[in-house]
């Protein structure tokens, strides 16, 4: 049986990733997973769904996992037989990338997805980025910050990522040659850019 075309998004915080990812489900009747990915994990695990938001996307150690969960350091010890490791909670979501990936075509975004799926003969991997000045911009509007306030949000975010991709694999975030092709939004915009991959995608699946 084929394996269905599966997507992997990786961006830069405020350069359109996202949405990008949902133009491209769109136009290639793809499922879409960002947020929705967590949902999954949550459902699939038993696990409150709201403790993978708080967790998504950040290197963890059982302390942080723990004050994540809500528990205070004082209840810290008692407790941490209990708690799950770091590596366990990306253990779930590589089982459900994996699972998604196997029943139907889908985009994913972030997640360490293109690593996951790296042996997977289907998968296109993307890297998304954008000029700061329009990353900014869109962080600004979205999150309605003031400049200075977006900008340090944009280095923390941009340094999550990072050091959650770079930690769980032995490659490194943004890095060209760990993709199929790396696009900068602004040259474009969204939707251009959208299209433009979605261009390149249906040409690689000729030639996979």
């Amino acid at each position: 049986m084929e394996t269905p075309l599966c997507i992997a998004i990786g961006r830069q915080y405020g350069s359109g990733g996202r949405r990008i990812g949902q133009l491209l489900s769109e136009k290639l009747g793809c499922a879409y997973y960002d947020k929705e990915l967590l949902a999954r994990v949550a459902k699939e695990t038993g696990i409150n769904g709201a403790f993978f938001e708080r967790m998504d996307e950040r290197t963890s150690t059982p302390v942080a996992v723990a004050q994540a969960s809500g528990w205070s350091f004082s209840n810290w010890f008692g407790l941490a037989e209990n708690l799950l490791s770091g590596e366990s909670l990306f253990s779930m979501q590589c089982d459900t990338i994996r699972k998604i990936a196997s029943e139907g075509p889908c985009v994913l975004v972030g997640r360490c997805a293109n690593y996951i799926l790296r042996d997977n003969p289907n998968l296109i991997s993307v890297f998304i980025t954008a000029d700061e000045s329009d990353r900014l911009a869109r962080i600004q509007e979205v999150e309605q910050l003031d400049e200075k306030s977006a900008r340090e949000l944009l280095a923390k975010i941009d340094k999550s990522r990072a050091s959650y991709y770079n930690y769980y694999t032995d490659m490194t975030w943004g890095a060209s040659e760990f993709y199929d092709l790396c696009v900068n939004s602004s040259r474009l915009g969204v939707e251009a850019t959208a299209e433009l991959l979605a261009d390149y995608i249906l040409k690689r699946q000729r030639l996979l």
